[in-house]
């Protein structure tokens, strides 16, 4: 191998070992009291990309080793665009308070079934791994001379034109949201899905047609987004969140209250939850109460904000807090769990926490303490 593909298959090494370093990063960060807790999407596309920019380079350096070598390589492929999907999922649903727009509820960007293959796949590897060592070393011979139809080729190109759609899905929204809401890191959050886009597109033709130069134009693309990735981590630590705030911002301009009855509102509010108990409702959402009340989501999104200083999400677990907190001393024969579901909870953990943060103690605690006066 001449200098300059050398130099290049180092620096595919040096984006894995970056990788690797922004998820022990996260892992310490997540240790550190005063910090946020680790974000576990982050986690996993370091370890994936780890996965797939070492297997590039032991397929550049065209390596004799042990099959094993290869072994969730195809299920790395297939799970990084899913990952990334949910990962940028997360983030939206927060910066909109659980109530994304439209385009961020299609079913195409917020389904979990791109996950879907990664059990067969797997199931695939394990069986080609088990396989004698014959067989494998012939299928593994041919990965360099042309595509043919056998697992190893079929499964890497479906995985990586998986990876494609996800990343386009992901590009077209996040430059529409950034255009919309007027979004200053629009580019910086591109840049994240773009490379890695370019890198899947390289990789595709590089392995379909054995082209050497884009299958490491392929490990470049990857490596430079782990670079970003890292740096948009030292220099803006709070990245994410300055895009809720400006989003935030922008929907409150658009936000008017102007000419509404904002006391009777709260007034109908007010019967709503505590008459009618709409919040007993497991899937209640912001735009079902607002359809309710015939205003605007963002209109009461607002309100609650100025009037509770609360999201909804807050606004709403204090009436189940609530409600939970006289079912606990009038009603002692009811589980917690039962009281949990009755009160619109979907899961006794998310009840146990909200319960333990608005009242500072857990709910049989609470029960034994009122069971003693």
């Amino acid at each position: 191998m001449e200098l300059p593909g050398i130099l290049s298959l180092q620096f595919i090494y040096f984006g894995a070992g970056l990788s690797l370093l922004m998820v022990m990063g996260q892992l310490y960060y997540s240790r550190q009291e005063s910090a946020a807790p680790a974000n576990p999407f982050l986690s996993l596309i370091g370890i994936i990309s780890f996965s797939i920019l070492v297997r590039i380079g032991i397929y550049l350096e065209q390596a004799s080793i042990s099959s094993w070598w290869y072994f969730t390589l195809f299920a790395s492929v297939f799970v990084s665009g899913p990952l990334l999907m949910q990962m940028a999922r997360r983030m939206i649903d927060a910066a909109f308070e659980g109530e994304p727009p439209e385009r961020a509820r299609n079913p195409l960007f917020r389904s979990k079934w791109y996950f879907a293959p990664l059990l067969p796949v797997l199931a695939v590897e394990l069986q080609f791994q088990l396989q004698g060592t014959k067989e494998k070393d012939e299928i593994l011979g041919k990965i360099y001379t042309g595509i043919s139809f056998n697992t190893i080729d079929v499964g890497l190109l479906l995985g990586i034109l998986q990876t494609c759609v996800c990343l386009l899905l992901l590009i077209v929204f996040v430059y529409r949201t950034g255009k919309e809401y007027n979004l200053s890191d629009t580019q910086r959050a591109l840049s994240i899905f773009v490379l890695p886009l370019f890198a899947s597109l390289f990789l595709l033709l590089g392995y379909s047609f054995k082209l050497i130069w884009a299958m490491h134009l392929g490990g470049w693309c990857i490596s430079l987004t782990m670079i970003l990735a890292f740096l948009y981590m030292l220099r803006y630590p709070h990245f994410f969140q300055s895009m809720k705030r400006e989003i935030e911002k922008e929907r409150y301009a658009r936000t008017q209250l102007t000419g509404l009855n904002v006391p009777a509102l709260l007034e109908q509010l007010k019967t709503l939850m505590e008459q009618q108990k709409l919040f007993l409702d497991p899937d209640l959402r912001l735009s079902d109460l607002a359809q309710e009340m015939e205003i605007s989501s963002h209109q009461l999104s607002r309100i609650l904000n100025e009037t509770f200083s609360q999201n909804f999400n807050a606004f709403l677990n204090s009436y189940r807090i609530a409600e939970a907190r006289e079912q606990l001393i009038n009603e002692p024969e009811k589980t917690i769990i039962s009281i949990a579901f009755d009160v619109g909870f979907n899961t006794k953990s998310a009840f146990n926490d909200q319960f333990s943060r608005i009242t500072g103690m857990t709910p049989a605690r609470f029960r034994k303490s009122e069971s003693r006066k």
